[in-house]
């Protein structure tokens, strides 16, 4: 006798069965740990600014050097590095580990 029809003659027994394992499941679900956010740290941060149409020197006067000393002013930075490119700007932030 295969599990189908077994299951098609025991309509009570089946039924059981799935119900069981449904309230099984939902009470499983519901006692599981959860974070609604968790914790997790960043150490390094990418600042990507784009400047259409501007030569380096303009990217790494206007944009560049403003940009890294307010970043630079922050309590948990660490180092910063930058690069300026024809009319884009890239500054590396990493982050303190405490």
């Amino acid at each position: 006798m295969s599990f189908a029809q077994l299951s098609i003659e025991k309509k009570v027994i089946s039924w059981m069965f799935a119900l069981l394992l449904l309230i099984g499941g939902s009470v499983s679900y519901f006692d599981l740990g959860q974070l609604e956010d968790p914790e997790f740290t960043l150490k390094q941060a990418m600042v990507i600014t784009m400047y259409p149409g501007a030569s380096p020197q303009q990217v790494e006067e206007e944009v560049t050097f403003p940009l890294e000393n307010a970043i630079q002013q922050l309590p948990y930075v660490d180092h910063v590095t930058s690069i300026s490119s024809n009319g884009k700007s890239q500054i590396a932030v990493e982050m303190k580990s405490t």
